[in-house]
């Protein structure tokens, strides 16, 4: 959440009026007809409006309050003209990150990542540096954000002087791309880069493989998203083998589990190595209260890997079944955090500088393994004093927060001011150099 002092926003009317512009001090000491000729000179070349949050504030303002078109033949140019000021605003948002701004505050501003700040400012540098027909072609609306992004990435093997050729065939004539649906356009975009430097393209493709990755993602319903980035012949080869095995076993004996059931149970039980995919061993930390857990109470549950990696909230019944299977099978233990009525989970200190054993645990759970810098799901990779140890900072769950490794490094530059306020939860306060305020609390504990 972040807080600052907002003017009100100008009507609609005013709003042309009210904007803006860099204008020269007249001539007041050269009398009235030089005045008028200053004027004239004014009229014929008048100063570029100045972008400001006051000026945006009042197009959102209008967006928000004008009545939607009166017919339906309407509708098509309005929602045009969206797109257009869509991608416009990505062409600005860009330029602007270029500039002077702090990463880690434009990246609170924005309301995104430290990582996906770093991808939009290298994107807004190769676009102005790089790319100029991509960037006017955004800036007119010819191409979304997306089908910009596909041009920046499919380039970005390209030495410069061949990525600019690539931008130059690709968007210097807007027919080139002009109605061209995502895979075509990423079929063109890959052609002119194969052909502008093949060897380039082929040495991508052989460091691609460095890039492979198995990572996790909660689904709604309790279910869950496991993926795996492969190079592409050994994820053929992965499919096609769960895909032969699972056909051979349709319709035998008792089956009645469908294609997709049998291929995603055979994955299970060849990486784990059991032969039971419903009935793996499990090591989870499940946060959930008292009455939830012996069945009187309906409050959803927390579920973290080993690791204290949050992966979502699941109704109180899914992780009763949960717990109780691990028990008949002799595989699950119990972990129990207490918290107080206002839904915190209770603190614990320590007089070690760093946080370790139980405290380093109950951090880990408290913030359910995710960074806790506003709007950052990178996973806790250190535990930091929110005020320094070198300033007096205690170790303690108070003044503990789990961080990312970008977040830690950056949280203590100039300028920047951290606190913990009360809250019903656990709530640090971050001040950045310009004033503006953000406020992180600790997920609730269910």
């Amino acid at each position: 959440m972040e807080t600052r002092t907002q003017t009100q926003p100008i009507g609609t009317a005013e709003l042309m009026r009210h904007a803006p512009v860099s204008l020269p001090q007249p001539p007041i000491d050269q009398g009235w007809v030089g005045y008028i000729h200053w004027l004239d000179q004014q009229m014929e070349h008048p100063g570029e409006p100045v972008l400001s949050a006051q000026t945006l504030g009042d197009l959102r303002h209008q967006l928000l309050t004008s009545a939607f078109p009166a017919t339906s033949e309407d509708i098509p140019a309005t929602l045009r003209m969206l797109q257009e000021l869509e991608s416009a605003i990505t062409a600005t948002k860009a330029e602007l990150l270029t500039g002077s701004i702090d990463s880690r505050e434009a990246a609170l501003a924005l309301r995104c990542s430290p990582n996906a700040i770093k991808r939009i400012i290298n994107a807004g540098e190769v676009l102005r540096d790089v790319l100029p027909h991509t960037q006017a072609a955004l800036r007119e609306g010819r191409l979304t954000e997306q089908r910009a992004q596909i041009i920046i990435t499919e380039t970005a093997c390209l030495k410069t002087s061949l990525r600019q050729r690539a931008d130059e065939l690709l968007c210097a004539d807007p027919a080139t791309v002009e109605g061209l649906g995502i895979k075509r356009l990423t079929a063109l975009v890959r052609g002119v880069v194969i052909r502008l430097d093949q060897a380039a393209v082929v040495e991508r493709n052989r460091a691609a493989a460095a890039s492979r990755h198995v990572c996790l993602r909660p689904l709604p319903d309790g279910m869950s998203r496991l993926s795996a980035t492969l190079p592409m012949k050994t994820g053929i080869s992965v499919l096609a083998e769960l895909t032969r095995e699972a056909a051979s076993r349709i319709g035998v004996d008792a089956e009645t589990r469908g294609k997709g059931e049998l291929m995603a149970d055979l994955l299970v039980e060849r990486v784990v190595g059991h032969p039971n995919a419903n009935n793996v061993p499990l090591h989870l930390n499940v946060i959930m209260s008292d009455t939830a857990l012996l069945g009187a109470g309906s409050e959803p549950a927390t579920i973290l890997d080993g690791n204290g990696v949050g992966h979502g909230v699941i109704p109180a019944s899914v992780a009763r079944n949960m717990i109780f299977d691990g028990f008949d099978a002799g595989k699950a233990v119990i972990r129990k955090l207490y918290a107080n009525p206002a839904g915190d989970l209770i603190a614990m200190t320590s007089r070690q500088r760093f946080f370790t054993g139980g405290l380093a645990d109950y951090l880990y759970a408290r913030d359910q393994g995710i960074c806790r810098t506003p709007y950052c799901d990178a996973p806790i990779r250190h535990l930091d004093h929110v005020i320094p140890a070198s300033q007096g900072g205690e170790t303690s769950a108070t003044n503990g927060q789990g961080l990312c490794v970008t977040c830690n490094e950056a949280k203590d530059r100039p300028g920047w001011k951290h606190e913990v306020v009360p809250g019903k939860r656990h709530t640090v306060r971050t001040t950045t150099p310009t004033e503006y305020q953000y406020r992180s609390t600790a997920p609730p504990p269910r």
